[in-house]
Formats: C-alpha cells, sequence, structure tokens
C-alpha cells in the first residue's frame, strides 16, 4: 500500500482531485479537517482538554463545542490560540494514522491524506509522496475606506479565495496586517501571508484609489452642473 500526502492552496482543485481519486481507484481519502472536525465532539478524543482549557461556556446545551465561541476567544488570545493547536493538531495525526492503519488492514492499494499544514505538521513521516495541487487563478478583491478585517475576510471567503473567515481574521491580528483600500488581484494559491502583505500596500492595487483632493474636484464638478441645469429649467419656465 501507498501513502499519498496531498495539500495546495485555497481553491486550488483539491477537493477536485480527491474526489476523482477516491472514484477511480482502490483508494482511502482522509481529509485532516473533516478529523479534527471529529476528534472535537463530544467523547472524540480531543473534547475532554478543550473542555478543560477554555471552561463550561464553549459548549452548547447539546454538550456540543461552541465553535465560534472558541474561535473568539482565540482570535484575542494568542497562548489559547497556541493551547488549542497543541491539543488538536497531535490528535488529527493520530486519527489519521489509525485511518492508515485500517486501510492496510483492509488491503486497500492507496491512502490520499489531505491537509493544510502537511509539511509543517511532519506528514512526509506517514507519507510515500507528497503532492501540491496548484491552480494560478486570479480573483480581484475591492476593499473600500473602513473595511476592517472581518469585512476582508467575508470578500475574499464569498469570492472562495479562503474557506474560513475565522482562521484569516486570527492570522490578520497576530500580523497586526493594515490592509489598504484598493482593488487588489489576488491568486487561489496564495497563502493567508501573503494575501495580506499584498493588500497592505496600496501601491500593489490595480485601481488607485481617488486621493481626497480628487474627490473634492469631482464633488464641485457634480455641484456646479446641478446648478447650471437648475439655472437652465429656470430660464425655460420663464418664457
Amino acid at each position: 500500500m501507498k501513502v499519498f500526502g496531498i495539500t495546495g492552496g485555497v481553491g486550488a482543485g483539491k477537493s477536485e482531485v480527491l474526489t476523482y481519486l477516491g472514484q477511480n481507484y482502490d483508494a482511502t481519502v482522509v481529509q485532516a479537517d473533516e478529523a479534527g472536525y471529529l476528534v472535537m465532539l463530544p467523547g472524540g478524543e480531543c473534547y475532554g482538554e478543550i473542555v478543560k482549557l477554555f471552561g463550561r461556556q464553549i459548549t452548547t446545551e447539546t454538550g456540543e463545542l461552541d465553535r465560534k465561541r472558541i474561535a473568539e476567544i482565540v482570535f484575542q488570545d494568542e497562548e489559547k490560540l497556541k493551547a488549542l493547536n497543541a491539543i488538536v493538531h497531535p490528535a488529527v495525526k493520530r486519527y489519521i494514522k489509525k485511518a492508515i492503519a485500517a486501510a492496510e488492514k483492509a488491503g486497500t492499494e492507496y491512502v490520499f491524506v489531505e491537509a493544510a499544514l502537511l509539511i509543517e505538521e511532519k506528514y512526509d513521516e506517514i507519507c510515500d509522496e507528497l503532492w501540491y495541487i496548484y491552480a494560478d487563478e486570479e480573483v480581484r478583491i475591492v476593499i473600500e475606506a473602513g473595511d476592517g478585517g472581518r469585512d476582508i475576510a467575508k470578500k475574499l471567503k464569498d469570492k472562495g479565495v479562503i474557506t474560513s473567515e475565522a482562521a484569516f481574521i486570527i492570522k490578520a491580528r497576530l500580523s497586526n496586517a493594515s490592509m489598504k483600500p484598493g482593488t487588489y488581484v489576488v491568486k487561489a494559491n496564495m497563502s493567508a501571508d501573503d494575501m495580506m502583505e499584498l493588500m497592505s500596500d496600496d501601491a500593489n492595487s490595480v485601481v488607485k484609489p481617488k486621493t481626497a483632493e480628487e474627490l473634492e474636484a469631482e464633488t464641485a464638478e457634480s455641484q456646479e452642473g446641478s446648478e447650471t441645469e437648475s439655472e437652465t429649467d429656470g430660464g425655460d419656465g420663464g418664457q
């Protein structure tokens, strides 16, 4: 049996590749995001440790973890984020190792493991090969004056450039990114850090935002045009 690790940028087509492999080969597909969801369910390996870390206030009425509330907390607290990752990431890797062992026992020919942190979490130790899925697709993102991290994250999510608004917001906060108004061309294979660096310099905007002087001039021209039109209408009415 061979084990392949698959990663790539957001929107690069990993899901399509995994679907094709799962449908056309004797293969088991294991995704780290799904594993992360399962280990955090009540009774899952991480559940008790996460409740101990954050307290019972992050559970819902049904006893499940309130993932939105947890995201809000780690957004404000970098140490809590590190502690959460220290609980979840090793558990996800153990889950994946068990899935690989089960596939081998069942006589499966291939296992494909998809994980965003394939390199960082050293999945090369359990994979025979690592595949990086790449797609150079450009998307234009318009940042308006007054847009905050949440607004920008929503725009990126709506365009399909990122999958998690919360993760982008957390990264933006931790890096103290100051993204400027403008129109930016981002690519599906760009990391969140690269996107933030791009959008933090308005010199990278493909459409330059108008200066205060230009806006004032446009307003003045508009007012002059309205006054001229009004005078013309008044003159016609007096004849």
